[in-house]
């Protein structure tokens, strides 16, 4: 199996606060313990990454994320079978997506996940895109002001992995009635004594 060594990672900014795509490294790969620390540094840093390109079968995905700590157990959400830390995430005409809206995972357990990396497979051909009352109006209009958003513009076989911790996502619906798949990984957040 080929070894990934961090130089031929590289790490490029695609927004002006947060967001990088991180290129020139295969995901599935053995990656030697520099290019993980690469890569948890620019976590870190820039909150989401983009990975284009990624051929991640689940084993791979579990692999990868494990790099990064144990996986999160969803208790409700359909898993790949035998790997109930990879999530199906799927949109179609018996299953429609949920309400658009802002949220993090799993912000109801005492330790949140640390982070989520969806990988995208079944592309629907439009749409698909992610991007007290009053306080959280407030909030919500703070957060998703241009400057603190990322939007991604999904392709096939794209791997976004962001840190849960720090970010919030938006699920874009637009694409339905047409199906959408995507498996998730989750990594578990550490205590918050």
């Amino acid at each position: 199996m080929t070894v990934t060594a961090p130089s031929s990672l590289a790490v490029s900014s695609i927004n002006s606060s947060l967001g990088a795509g991180v290129d020139g490294i295969d995901l599935a790969a053995d990656l030697v313990a520099a290019a993980v620390t690469a890569i948890k540094n620019a976590l870190l840093r820039l909150k989401v990454l983009v990975s284009r390109d990624q051929h991640l079968i689940p084993e791979k995905q579990r692999r990868f994320a494990l790099l990064f700590g144990e996986l999160y157990v969803h208790p409700l959400k359909p898993y790949i079978s035998e790997m109930l830390e990879i999530l199906i995430l799927e949109h179609k005409d018996d299953h429609p997506p949920p309400a658009s809206r802002w949220h993090a995972d799993s912000t109801f357990l005492e330790s949140p996940p640390l982070g989520t990396l969806l990988d995208y497979l079944i592309f629907p051909p439009v749409g698909g895109r992610q991007e007290s009352a009053t306080l959280l109006f407030l909030l919500f209009n703070h957060l998703t002001q241009p400057e603190f958003t990322y939007r991604h513009r999904w392709s096939l076989n794209d791997l976004v992995f962001w840190d849960n911790r720090w970010t919030q996502h938006f699920v874009v619906t637009d694409h339905f009635p047409h199906p959408r798949q995507m498996h998730r990984a989750s990594i578990n957040g550490e205590g918050t004594q």
